[in-house]
Formats: structure tokens, C-alpha cells, sequence
């Protein structure tokens, strides 16, 4: 399957460039036409590229870069075909219904996001070359929705084998382009390889171009360092597009000013230049308590918190070390002449005998927001939980 694919080198680009000349000069233009849709730029006398004096001083191979974001979870993303074409599999070979899994999505916790509790009965649609239609965070919850009942149904029951180890390519991919370090970027592009060549023999009807973008963006990563993502820049249409739903007069207009507004009291707030902060509704106390011979006082509590990790809030499930634990509230200590944030979560133990499954401990205890490594997502049953294993590992 890869021994077709044609890598962005400064060779093969100055051959392109040459080609297009050449047809250009002998007024080919049926085959300037061809040649410009496949390589995805026209052919222009008066441009740089085209010019021998400046042509060698440009290399447009690396000047491309594509948004891993829109390549994988938006506008009609690999991982949507994926989600589309792995949840129709599973209905059509089980008992399964999208009403059923709809009802599983309700008890998987992931912070940040929540399905509405008829996603999957919107969002699925039929066809073998369809893929579901939503904003590039619900893909990515979706795609943990779907990793559970993966683990929790289709595993244990040896169903759709071949299916299920493509999903776990997928995630793994998603993984490694989430962490978004330079050590994650090749991990990344053999996922990536694992899970384009399962793909398609699974479903060769979503054989889409997006499958060949990522593969270029994934090889931009490595040779940069840097990965381009624009899922943040995304998530910020959210709040416009909210508005535009009772806004009818003027509605670009009034979007704008709230947008606006927000931003501009966010920058008139001192708290929103600090990495660790408490936010919404802050408490404030006075309360003072002596911790090993050390005198603390509690200035102020919330049920959310900023920090570098992102935001946490209460009944999140909070990952320090090997231990986890659910957030109660957050609180902002003053310790001699300096101030500390701490998590107050209700600790979880592993259950003897059960794996991957954890129990309510029954204490509360105090965790430095700093100590804390991830924000884990999970399947809640009465007293029991099960977090996800990439959260737990990662």
C-alpha cells in the first residue's frame, strides 16, 4: 500500500515544477490542468517557485503542513468515517441497538465533554460510505465511549476481531497524536500505518483523502518537531455558534460582541495570566489548620480549577501516582509566604480479584493539584469504577 505513496522531498518538488513548465511551454494545457489538480497548486509565470532565481531558495515541501485535527475528528474525519463504520458493524451483527449504546455512553464519565443522551441514534448514519456528522470533541468522546464498550462487550465475547484490533489502532494513533511530543510522533506514524492498512481493507468504500493528509502531517511532525493542531482554536466556535441559536438579527454582529466581552474580562482578570487558579463561584474562607507542626490557612475553595494540565473539576476522577480518586472540591492554601492549590478527592482501591476495577476507599484526602498527572475517564457502576486503561498508563 506505501510503496505508492509519494513523499514531499525538494526533488520531487523542483521535478513537479519543472513538469509544469515544460506543459506550460509547450501549450499543453488539458495536461498543466491534470498536473495542477494532483499536486494542489497552479502553475503561475510570475511566481517564486516558477522563477530559477528564487526557485532554489524555496522549499515548498515543508511549507505544507496539515491540521492533524480536521485530518482525524472534524469535518468528515478519518476517525468519523471509523466510529460510523465500526458502530453500524456492531448493530448489524449483534443485538446491539444504537439506543443501547446511547445508554452505555450515559455511564462513561470523560472530562470536558458529554454525549447528549440520543447521540449515537442522531449522529450514526447508514450507508457503507457515510460517516457521523459533530464537533471534533464529540469524535473524540465518542471514540472513548466506544473503547469501553470494546473492552467491556466485544473483547470478552471474541466479536468482530478483526474490527475491533482496527479500533485499537485508531485509539492508539489518537493517543500518541494527543500527547503531542517529538517522542510520540513516530509511535504515531506507525499507528497510523497499522491502522490505514486495517482500514481499508475493512471499509475501502471511506477511502478518502484525509487518510493520505494525516500520513503527510504525521511525516511534517517528525521532521519539525512541532505538530500542528488547531482542535483549541476549534473548541472557541463553540460559544459564537451557541449565540447564532437565538440570535436571528444581526447575528455575526452579536456573536462577535460576546466573544468579545468574555475576552476582553478575561484579560482584565490577573488570575487568567497564572497557570494554577481556582475559577466559577470562589468561597472565600479564612479557616486555619496546624498540619505536622505547620500552620495553614484555607483562603478560598471553588469546584473548579485551572492548571497546566487543563481544567479539573468536581466529580472528576484525578489520576496521582498509581492512586486515583474522585474531586470533591479544590482549595487554595497560604503556607508561610507562599500558595499552594490542593485537590480534596474521595480515594478509590483496586478490588482484589477484579481487574481494572476499583472501589470507594471511603476517606478523603488532599492531593497537590501540581502531583497530579491526568484527568482519567471512566465507567461508573453503584460503588464501582473502571477508568481507562490509556489514562491509567499514559
Amino acid at each position: 500500500m506505501y510503496e505508492k505513496f509519494k513523499l514531499r522531498t525538494p526533488q520531487r518538488f523542483n521535478s513537479i515544477v519543472q513538469a509544469m513548465k515544460q506543459c506550460a511551454a509547450n501549450d499543453e494545457a488539458e495536461q498543466l490542468e491534470d498536473l495542477e489538480a494532483a499536486c494542489g497548486f497552479k502553475y503561475d509565470p510570475q511566481g517564486l517557485v516558477f522563477d530559477e532565481s528564487t526557485a532554489e531558495l524555496i522549499d515548498l515541501s515543508k511549507a505544507i503542513y496539515t491540521d492533524t485535527a480536521h485530518c482525524i475528528s472534524a469535518s468528515g474525519g478519518i476517525a468519523q468515517y471509523h466510529i460510523n463504520q465500526f458502530v453500524l458493524a456492531i448493530v448489524n451483527s449483534s443485538s446491539t441497538t444504537l439506543a443501547d449504546l446511547d445508554s452505555f455512553a450515559q455511564r462513561v464519565k470523560v472530562a470536558g465533554c458529554k454525549l447528549t443522551s440520543t447521540f449515537f441514534q442522531d449522529r450514526i448514519k447508514v450507508g457503507e460510505t457515510e460517516h457521523m456528522k459533530c464537533f471534533a470533541s464529540e469524535t473524540l468522546t465518542a471514540t472513548v465511549v466506544i473503547g469501553f464498550f470494546v473492552d467491556m462487550v466485544l473483547v470478552p465475547a471474541h466479536l468482530l476481531v478483526a474490527a475491533v484490533l482496527c479500533f485499537k489502532h485508531l485509539e492508539e494513533m489518537l493517543f500518541h497524536i494527543r500527547a503531542a511530543t517529538i517522542d510520540h510522533a513516530q509511535p504515531a506514524l506507525e499507528a497510523c500505518r497499522k491502522h490505514h492498512e486495517a482500514f481499508m481493507n475493512l471499509y475501502p468504500q471511506c477511502a478518502k483523502p484525509k487518510l493520505h493528509y494525516l500520513w503527510h502531517s504525521l511525516l511534517s511532525w517528525i521532521a519539525l518537531g512541532v505538530q500542528i493542531n488547531c482542535l483549541g482554536a476549534e473548541a472557541e466556535h463553540k460559544a459564537p455558534k451557541r449565540i447564532m441559536h437565538f440570535s436571528y438579527k444581526n447575528c455575526y454582529g452579536t456573536a462577535m460582541a460576546y466573544y468579545l466581552r468574555s475576552f476582553l474580562q478575561g484579560l482584565q482578570n490577573p488570575d487568567t495570566f497564572e497557570p494554577t487558579h481556582l475559577t466559577g463561584c470562589i468561597k472565600v474562607c479564612n479557616h486555619r489548620i496546624v498540619t505536622q507542626g505547620h500552620p495553614l490557612t484555607i483562603k478560598s475553595y471553588s469546584l473548579t480549577v485551572v492548571t497546566p494540565l487543563g481544567h479539573l473539576a468536581k466529580g472528576h476522577l484525578l489520576r496521582w501516582g498509581d492512586c486515583i480518586g474522585i474531586a470533591r472540591f479544590f482549595i487554595m492554601v497560604g503556607l508561610d509566604c507562599h500558595v499552594r492549590f490542593f485537590a480534596v478527592v474521595l480515594q478509590y482501591m483496586p478490588v482484589a480479584g477484579i481487574a481494572e476495577t476499583w472501589e470507594e476507599k471511603g476517606s478523603e484526602v488532599c492531593v497537590c493539584t501540581s502531583d497530579i498527572c491526568s484527568n482519567v475517564s471512566f465507567v461508573k457502576e453503584g460503588p464501582y469504577l473502571r477508568p481507562h486503561s490509556r489514562d491509567m498508563h499514559g
